[in-house]
């Protein structure tokens, strides 16, 4: 059984018995593997060594949360005893993080509110009335095309010249109906991508208030982590 097998099958063991708290244990026999390959042993060696994983979770079955560091210490001294002397050394203890909370800067509170007051008074409500606008021209030239269209065609049809004067063709004006609305699917990607640009402003405005207030992003940014 080599190393990925044996974890493997440890780690299933361990769910099984009920152990939830699995990730020191297998960080302790990946440590047995390592230490083994650098003492020239294979992953196979290493394995009869240990035993089978198995018998291993069955040890940590019936452990409480107080003498399962003991049993821990006392089986991962047993089980690295090796043929040689060289690397069977127990990892330190891993030290607990202590969370001692999130402290906010009063500073940096104060002067992201200063700026907020160029943000929400001038620089996001431009921001939204140029997408808007935008909007509004893409309507705009939609309709324009659409009436020129039909324009062109009652040139052909009917005699428009006592209320449509135009030097152009009835062809020509048709065409250039056509030509303005051929324009308005761009108009149409540049505004979702507007709004889209203006969605992820306001979510980086809104991160940035909230790290300085709680510690953390409270809005997920598409290709961004939230860290």
């Amino acid at each position: 059984m080599n190393k990925t097998e044996f974890m493997n099958k440890l780690n299933e063991s361990l769910s099984g018995y009920g152990i939830n708290d699995t990730r020191e244990i297998l960080l302790d026999f990946e440590q047995h593997f390592e230490d083994g390959a650098k003492a020239g042993l294979t992953e196979e060696q290493v394995y009869e060594k240990l035993g089978d994983p198995v018998e291993i979770a069955k040890q940590y079955m019936s452990e409480n949360e107080e003498s399962y560091t003991e049993k821990k210490t006392e089986a991962s001294t047993q089980q690295s005893a090796f043929d040689t002397n060289n690397y069977s050394q127990t990892p330190p203890p891993v030290q607990p993080v202590q969370n001692t909370g999130f402290q906010p800067d009063v500073g940096k509170i104060v002067c992201i509110l200063l700026v907020d007051i160029l943000i929400f008074t001038w620089a996001l409500p431009t921001l939204f009335s140029l997408v808007f606008s935008l909007y509004g021209v893409t309507l705009a030239i939609g309709g324009s095309g659409i009436a020129v269209s039909i324009a062109g065609l009652l040139m052909g049809i009917v005699d428009t010249s006592s209320w449509l004067f135009t030097t152009f063709s009835p062809i020509s004006t048709a065409l250039f109906g056509v030509m303005l609305m051929a324009a308005c699917p761009l108009l149409v990607i540049a505004s979702i991508a507007a709004t889209k640009g203006c969605i992820n402003i306001v979510k980086h405005i809104v991160n940035w208030h909230s790290r300085a207030f709680v510690g953390r992003n409270v809005c997920v940014i598409k290709g961004k982590e939230n860290v």
